[in-house]
């Protein structure tokens, strides 16, 4: 390649030599069948999303029995509530993200309460909940409020999921609710 270059009154012609090497055609062959490999995998994972059925449970309680949260109907094949409905067997194994909301009104003492979600009787997260001291009158109120936990979690098929609360109370007319979305394996 030749440049011809002009400063002023100077003209300089500049030469450039490159020399080529010959590729192989084996590392050619390497890289279409490495990529044709890579095409193939991307077809495959592209026709399974179409089979992939998503798993998820959104459930809804509006009484407790014994400080546990009592589920309503479970509309999802791959959940089931236990005998008493405070426990939510999940039938489906995976990586899960669940979502809790409790409305509750904390008991009117000294005594801190607890929301806590549990897989298996085994306490996963909890929110600490308590009344409010008020110096004027001398006495302990609490008013109605929500409590919220969120959380990912793994979870064998057969383990039950359980939300119990302490040193609260239910709000007559307000649900509480329960989310669980299946991620993956």
């Amino acid at each position: 390649m030749s440049i011809k270059l002009r400063l002023l009154r100077s003209v300089r012609n500049v030469n450039y030599v490159f020399k080529l090497n010959p590729v192989e055609v084996k590392k050619i062959d390497i890289l279409e069948s490495k990529l044709k490999d890579q095409q193939d995998e991307l077809d495959r994972l592209r026709g399974k999303i179409g089979e992939i059925n998503p798993t998820f449970l959104y459930v809804e309680s509006t009484t407790w029995v014994s400080s546990k949260l009592k589920w309503e109907n479970v509309t999802s094949e791959k959940f089931a509530l236990t005998a008493n409905n405070t426990s939510i067997r999940v039938l489906a194994p995976g990586l899960y993200n669940i979502g809790v909301l409790v409305n509750h009104m904390p008991v009117q003492n000294h005594v801190m309460g607890t929301i806590s979600l549990q897989k298996n009787g085994a306490q996963i997260q909890c929110a600490v909940t308590s009344a409010t001291y008020d110096n004027y009158n001398g006495r302990y109120q609490s008013h109605q409020t929500s409590s919220s936990l969120m959380c990912i979690v793994q979870i064998k098929e057969n383990e039950e999921i359980t939300v119990v609360c302490t040193g609260s109370s239910a709000i007559a007319n307000a649900s509480s609710y329960l989310t669980a979305l299946w991620i993956g394996d």
